[in-house]
């Protein structure tokens, strides 16, 4: 399969990123889990993290590199949700292998790519979310090869990945591989989940449609009733935050991972904790997620920065006035009791005439200097984008000429 190249700097809703030195995280939060971190999705703000470099073993949340993946195919309209997917026989017989699998299929039924996203998404199935894998890369070989170019396109590199579902290459039982080794797991960063998991958010927003829901159907034997997926992410439904997914993990031998979707002060936010409790106990995982999110929201607020606000500019190429605004008023988590708040320095002209209309034409760098403990994820040269109100015409030989003679005497 051919993977598009994708951007180490992440454009999203207005914020640009570029690379410069990392500072530390706001709170370093002491979660029972051996690694933690919590991001702003829109500005790519590293707010809390624990031990955020270690890798550590992914168990299904390595199931986020194929849903990227099956995405992909969907947006450039070779897939759509509807369409109906082959299983082989093998997935059929690994399927309903209770060791290993929780989500049966069945050779007289047939299935559609959604179905297995709900199976894959909900209730973490390992056959389902191999059948993807096999739909979008053809075999599993082909599979690692992509899943290790779209880690290296964003930057994650040296990465060994065995298996679709994130299980040992032991546990694959008919579908096993040779020349894989049968014991080692999926393995990135709390960091490096946070990269995958921003750029999955933010490219494939309507995968929450279906994160967020605790139930769905999926078909049965022929002539059965369907069967009903029952989501594991255990944090759905409650009150005190706005969680609305996304995925749970279980490694063989180490503690489960969790990462969760929602709002959090007004903002986008996921959090990733890895290797909480043992593989045995659900509740610890849960429980550290709902701490480190009680940390935020206890030790921090969110600021703004105030003086973003519409421009007006010439270019002597533009037919008249340039009217831009910006595409987003970018905000940050600071502790309580910072007092700074962020700078903005002069606009500067990024785009080109002729332009459309809501085109991405210039940019303020913002200073976020003095304020401790900013961190982002693409790096911490900040700017927020500003985008052309109109369309911008380019002007005529005699309108440069009247522009240029009003830059020089004006």
């Amino acid at each position: 399969m051919g993977i598009k190249k994708i951007l180490s700097v992440v454009v999203s809703l207005g914020v640009l990123s570029g690379n410069c030195q990392v500072n530390a995280a706001l709170l370093t939060p002491a979660v029972p889990a051996k690694a933690a971190l919590l991001l702003d999705q829109t500005t790519g703000q590293v707010v809390a993290a624990k031990n955020p470099d270690q890798r550590l073993k992914l168990g299904s949340i390595s199931k986020l590199i194929t849903l990227a993946l099956v995405q992909e195919q969907v947006v450039q309209g070779k897939l759509s949700w509807t369409d109906r997917v082959p299983i082989s026989a093998d997935i059929i017989k690994f399927s309903q292998d209770m060791r290993v699998a929780n989500v049966p299929m069945y050779a007289n039924q047939t299935y559609t790519v959604k179905d297995l996203l709900n199976a894959s998404l909900l209730s973490s199935s390992n056959s389902a979310i191999i059948a993807l894998g096999l739909l979008v890369s053809g075999d599993q070989a082909q599979y690692r090869r992509d899943a290790k170019m779209f880690l290296a396109a964003l930057g994650i590199k040296d990465v060994e990945w065995t298996t679709i579902p994130g299980l040992r290459n032991r546990d694959m039982g008919v579908l096993k591989q040779q020349q894989v080794p049968f014991d080692f797991e999926n393995e990135l960063s709390a960091r490096e989940v946070a990269k995958v998991a921003q750029y999955v958010l933010q490219k494939y927003p309507t995968l929450l449609t279906l994160t967020k829901q605790p139930t769905a159907n999926f078909p049965g034997a022929l002539g059965q009733p369907p069967l009903y997926l029952q989501s594991t992410n255990m944090l759905l439904g409650q009150t005190e935050f706005q969680i609305n997914g996304f995925k749970s993990g279980t490694p063989a031998f180490t503690g489960r991972n969790m990462l969760t979707t929602g709002k959090l002060k007004g903002r986008d936010v996921l959090s990733i904790v890895l290797d909480a409790g043992s593989p045995f106990d659900q509740t610890p995982v849960f429980a550290a997620t709902i701490q480190l999110w009680r940390l935020i929201a206890t030790k921090t607020k969110v600021v703004t920065v105030g003086s973003v606000s519409d421009e007006t500019t010439t270019l002597i190429d533009a037919k008249g006035p340039i009217m831009l605004k910006p595409a987003v008023s970018p905000a940050y988590f600071v502790l309580n009791e910072t007092k700074k708040e962020p700078e903005l320095d002069q606009l500067t002209i990024t785009g080109t005439v002729p332009a459309k209309a809501g085109a991405i034409f210039a940019e303020k760098k913002i200073h976020l200097s003095g304020m401790s403990g900013i961190e982002f994820l693409g790096g911490n040269d900040q700017r927020v984008a500003y985008v052309t109100k109109q369309e911008v015409a380019e002007a005529n030989f005699f309108e440069k000429i009247g522009n240029w003679l009003g830059e020089l005497f004006g």
